[in-house]
């Protein structure tokens, strides 16, 4: 499954959902309209949706009917929960019953876990962080933060603007399980790129015995000094990137085989919910100390995974393998 409604989450949607119509930047809107097209599917307590069909079947019959076809269309799946605290989330200082509805979704085989209110920023980030998976509540919603998992959403960079990657990425970091990028000369404008500042920020709430990162790019594209084997050359690189110590292994580098040139053009950072495309590179920035500038003009696409079944999100997944196999590794 996509996501898990716990019990609290799933009794106020109904509500929130006919607010959004009001509000400018509410995201219930979006990720019904998801739930609607099987863009996302959606677990919820079987008990809590029955009580839920029983209220709105006098109150509001179309939204009734509606549920009833998704639920018999698989887009929702109902079930038999257990509210009991998981292992993992055990430490967390909130009140037991909160804590119980939101292992309730932890529990599930499920990507990602939506929730009533959170008190207070650090102890969601803590439930996240030990649960290894998106807690999303209805701030984020209300809010419109999490729109871009429903949509796709541009940010045209111009000359001398300020852009900095940690501070960009910050916004869409989650628990990540994979991480994958593609550009042909990131190899070649690694220093260009402050990568490592966008792969500490990508790993933020990541477990390192979870997450794999993979890079593709050309190795053939960096200027080789005299009597530089390729072995120097990825030696060079590894040490370039000063990954934390934890992840140094979650590290695999490819490059791709010359023949496999036309396969590869884009220039796009993948993760588990969404795609970041850069249509002129990675390497558009001015580096400078604890900031950045323009150097080039550029824009950034960012597309959720749930805004379609045939976005780059999908494009990229689908095809990873096939990148993969036109690729030789070069790390070990």
């Amino acid at each position: 499954m996509d996501g898990f409604f716990t019990t609290p989450f799933l009794s106020k949607f109904p509500d929130n959902l006919k607010s959004s119509f009001f509000l400018e930047e509410s995201s219930y809107f979006e990720l019904f309209k998801s739930i609607k097209k099987g863009f996302f599917i959606t677990g919820v307590e079987k008990g809590a949706f029955i009580e839920l069909l029983e209220e709105l079947k006098g109150s509001e019959p179309e939204l009734f009917k509606q549920l009833i076809s998704l639920e018999s269309s698989g887009k929702i799946k109902a079930s038999e929960v257990k509210e009991e605290i998981i292992d993992v989330l055990k430490g967390i200082k909130i009140r037991k019953s909160v804590l119980r509805h939101i292992s309730s979704g932890y529990a599930q085989k499920t990507c990602s876990v939506f929730h009533d209110s959170i008190e207070g920023s650090q102890k969601k980030q803590a439930i996240i962080k030990s649960g290894s998976k998106p807690l999303i509540d209805h701030d984020d919603l209300h809010s419109g933060r999490v729109s871009y998992l429903f949509e796709e959403k541009s940010f045209p960079q111009n000359q001398k603007d300020q852009f900095n990657w940690a501070r960009f990425l910050k916004d869409y970091n989650y628990p990540f399980k994979r991480i994958r990028i593609l550009d042909p000369y990131l190899y070649a404008n690694l220093k260009d790129i402050d990568l490592n500042s966008m792969l500490k920020s990508l790993l933020r709430y990541s477990k390192s015995e979870h997450v794999s990162i993979e890079i593709i790019s050309n190795l053939g594209a960096v200027q080789r000094k005299k009597d530089e084997s390729e072995e120097d050359m990825v030696q060079k690189l590894t040490a370039e990137l000063k990954l934390p110590p934890e992840f140094a292994d979650n590290l695999t580098l490819y490059t791709q085989r010359g023949s496999a040139s036309p396969v590869f053009h884009k220039r796009a950072i993948w993760t588990d919910f969404w795609v970041l495309l850069a249509e002129r590179g990675l390497d558009f920035t001015k580096l400078a100390t604890g900031q950045g500038t323009v150097k080039r003009e550029n824009t950034l696409y960012l597309t959720g995974r749930y805004s379609s079944k045939n976005s780059l999100w999908h494009q990229i997944d689908e095809n990873w393998q096939t990148y993969l196999e036109k690729s030789k590794q070069i790390n070990y």
